[in-house]
């Protein structure tokens, strides 16, 4: 078979200091992206600090400056940064990141910076709980095993629990019929149980509007998946709320994305939630943008 162009070629891949990597936070840029923005996770700077950043970032050298702009790869950076800074503390060796540098027009580079976060396919719930598993089996620990895939303790053991759900709800959750904060749930009931209230939420989950359930199903499923309808404030005393703590908390923007995320959950939208405690994100694994 004829070799192709670029057969056993392999890009130059560099290294440097995190700090010597241009993150660009002029919105008239090509490269300006909003997350430059939103601080990391701590669970994804602790991944950086144990692992190094795997996957290399994508670099534009700038003609006019000389500085080494990111195209993409931003929370790798700024991870790093915030590592290195517990590593020195700590008397450890810093972290640089490896990049390759990427050359076009302004539009090729929005292209890329697209693509590198968008062209992923995530695992499913189950594979990724099966992995986690596996993990553990070959005595890892839970905080290891969070670590290794940016979440919490908690959603480890909620994945794990996963595991032991009834077959149909694990394969309702990897199709996205119902939620994977409702197949944890779910998976915590007894199994005929289980089921019965999976065939109520599915009357529920199809009714969906640009991929999230219409307004007022969110609430009739939480009450399908918790027994009952618990009695909840109205959407006003919850906005009043969310703007006086918005207002009057001095939190980290790491705390103020938590309350956020909840109030969201609180006000129905299940997929906010969801994204948050999965950390599906795209910008929040090892490899993310």
């Amino acid at each position: 078979m004829a070799k192709t162009a670029k057969e056993g070629t392999r890009a130059n891949i560099y290294y440097l200091p995190p700090e010597k990597l241009k993150l660009v936070t002029d919105k008239a840029s090509d490269l300006f992206d909003p997350r430059v923005n939103e601080p990391p996770s701590e669970e994804f700077v602790a991944n950086i600090k144990h692992f190094g950043v795997l996957e290399p970032v994508g670099v534009r050298k700038n003609s006019e400056t000389g500085e080494h702009e990111v195209v993409f790869g931003r929370k790798r950076v700024m991870a790093c940064i915030l590592a290195n800074k517990e590593l020195k503390k700590e008397g450890a060796a810093l972290l640089q990141v490896p990049f390759v540098f990427k050359r076009g027009d302004g539009t090729l580079m929005q292209e890329m910076m697209v693509s590198e976060n968008e062209a992923r396919e995530a695992d499913s719930p189950t594979h990724r709980a099966a992995k986690m598993a596996k993990l553990l089996d070959k005595g890892r620990s839970e905080a290891e095993v969070a670590r290794s895939f940016c979440v919490s303790i908690g959603t480890v053991k909620n994945m794990i629990a996963l595991m032991e759900a009834p077959k149909a709800i694990r394969d309702e959750a990897d199709r996205g019929g119902i939620t994977v904060s409702e197949a944890y749930k779910l998976s915590k009931l007894e199994p005929a149980d289980a089921k019965e209230r999976l065939a109520e939420l599915k009357k529920v989950a199809p009714k969906k509007e640009k991929g999230k359930r219409k307004k007022g199903t969110a609430k009739k499923a939480r009450a399908i998946v918790s027994g009952g309808a618990a009695e909840v404030r109205s959407r006003k005393e919850i906005e009043t709320m969310r703007e006086a703590i918005s207002d009057n908390v001095m939190a980290p923007g790491e705390i103020k994305r938590v309350l956020d995320c909840v109030f969201a959950w609180v006000l129905g939208d299940d997929e906010v939630l969801t994204e948050f405690l999965e950390q599906d994100d795209r910008g929040q694994t090892a490899a993310g943008g």
